[in-house]
């Protein structure tokens, strides 16, 4: 954060006297030890870290899964903070008992800039140890686990200061002395505000090696099943579901780097995207790939599937088959999770009126037009696709500095969209029966999955 401040002042983007506010979101599982004097103990576990699966079973033998869920929204899982708490804890003990205050990556950087310990609703909600009804740390989790409540920072609302900047900060960043710096929140919440997506019936879907469906709520509602996350969202009195499909935009990057040398070298004699090349190639091709089916799981499968022996699969291709069918199998297979997690979502009485979309994969106007089509829904892009988290703490460092009154203003004022794709519907009704036999053969795969998962 030093150099990215100190580059933007010296290049003349901003200057000192220009921040009148700072907000600081990041990624949310990851803990932050530090000791009684501010100093960091040991290295962050962030969330993909597998390290933590064992814990995770631990905790299952000590708490009852359907009670968490009921608490937290989440459900018992290594990727949570209590699992990499408890690692460092069972791991390292010598480092634990140093432990005076645990924060999250965020709140280091806040920590960092003011001298202020504490996190925000957002980031707490993803901890596995945090009321999200009465908005405080369970102690009953925390005793259970071990976790002392001490070590727990306070917790403020994303929007409310938390500190201002310090005369080392400022020297160090060259932010102006007594800057005041507001909580900010979680990468995923940030990025749902940054897109407009505040209010129920919203769904704010966002892109790049994985993708996250956020859906905010007026009341919490935790899926009694597991299956979607329910936690705070950074607006204030507003809750959201979270939904992640793993492996979206890596599946096509994979795919890119095994066996798309050519379009590689295309792209460096026009100057273009290579993904911009297998879209001209997937233009060739008719909807559903002639029956080309491609399940999007080379890491296994969150939503809508939640089945982590799932692997990825090519189904149903023929000498017939070129790469042009491969490149839309892939477009079109990533598009068929988002109709099966809104159908779970529909279970859960979401209903959704609008749907905007974020990140890396809006890039591809062909893949933008596909998902459109599947979900039969209009897709609206919006003007800050590819920063729309630091725009969504743009709005809470407003909000903080009392520019705006409310987020909602901050909203009003700052989110436009560039492009708006709407369903066909007739092309919709052909992938609705395509999808039908996407799904069928899936049934067939998950057992086939348990088969080579036999030792």
């Amino acid at each position: 954060m030093i150099k990215t401040v100190r580059d933007l002042i010296e290049r003349k983007k901003i200057t000192s006297k220009s921040v009148i506010c700072v907000a600081v979101d990041s990624q949310r599982e990851a803990v932050v030890p530090l000791d009684a004097h501010g100093k960091k103990l040991f290295n962050s576990i962030i969330w993909l870290d597998k390290r933590t699966i064992d814990t995770a079973k631990e905790i299952r033998s000590r708490l009852l899964q359907e009670k968490v869920i009921e608490k937290t929204g989440v459900p018992i899982d290594y990727f949570f903070s209590a699992a990499k708490i408890l690692w460092i804890k069972k791991e390292k003990p010598q480092v634990f008992e140093r432990v005076r205050t645990l924060v999250f990556p965020k709140d280091y950087v806040n920590y960092k800039l003011t001298g202020a310990l504490a996190t925000d609703y957002s980031m707490a909600s993803r901890t596995m140890l945090f009321d999200i009804r009465k908005r405080i740390w369970d102690d009953e989790i925390c005793e259970t686990l071990g976790i002392p409540l001490e070590l727990l920072p306070q917790i403020k609302g994303s929007w409310e200061v938390v500190g201002e900047v310090t005369k080392e900060a400022a020297k160090k960043t060259g932010l102006t002395k007594n800057t005041p710096v507001v909580s900010g929140g979680g990468d995923r919440p940030c990025e749902a505000l940054g897109a407009g997506v505040i209010a129920p019936g919203l769904v704010n879907v966002g892109t790049g090696a994985a993708t996250t469906i956020e859906v905010p709520l007026a009341e919490p509602a935790p899926d009694k099943k597991g299956r979607i996350d329910c936690c705070c969202h950074v607006a204030p009195d507003t809750w959201e579901y979270e939904a992640v499909i793993m492996t979206t935009g890596a599946s096509l990057r994979w795919f890119r780097d095994m066996f798309g040398h050519e379009e590689v070298k295309q792209a460096r004699r026009t100057g273009q995207d290579p993904y911009a090349h297998f879209d001209k190639l997937a233009e060739k091709v008719n909807e559903g790939s002639d029956m080309l089916f491609y399940y999007p799981y080379p890491m296994g499968a969150k939503s809508p599937k939640f089945n982590d022996l799932a692997k990825a699969v090519f189904f149903g291709f023929t000498l017939g088959h070129g790469k042009p069918h491969f490149i839309r199998s892939m477009l079109e297979g990533v598009a068929f999770q988002y109709v099966e997690t809104l159908e779970i979502l529909g279970e859960l009485g979401v209903n959704v009126k609008e749907f905007s979309m974020v990140g890396g994969e809006t890039k591809s106007s062909m893949w933008n037009r596909i998902k459109a089509d599947i979900v039969g829904l209009p897709i609206r892009i919006p003007e800050a696709s590819e920063t729309t988290a630091a725009l969504g703490s743009a709005i809470l460092a407003g909000v903080g500095a009392k520019v705006y009154k409310s987020v909602e203003e901050g909203v009003e004022r700052c989110i436009r969209s560039v492009e708006t794709y709407n369903p066909r519907i007739d092309v919709h009704e052909k992938y609705m029966k395509i999808y039908e036999k996407y799904k069928k053969v899936y049934n067939f795969l998950d057992a086939a999955y348990k088969v080579i998962a036999v030792d």
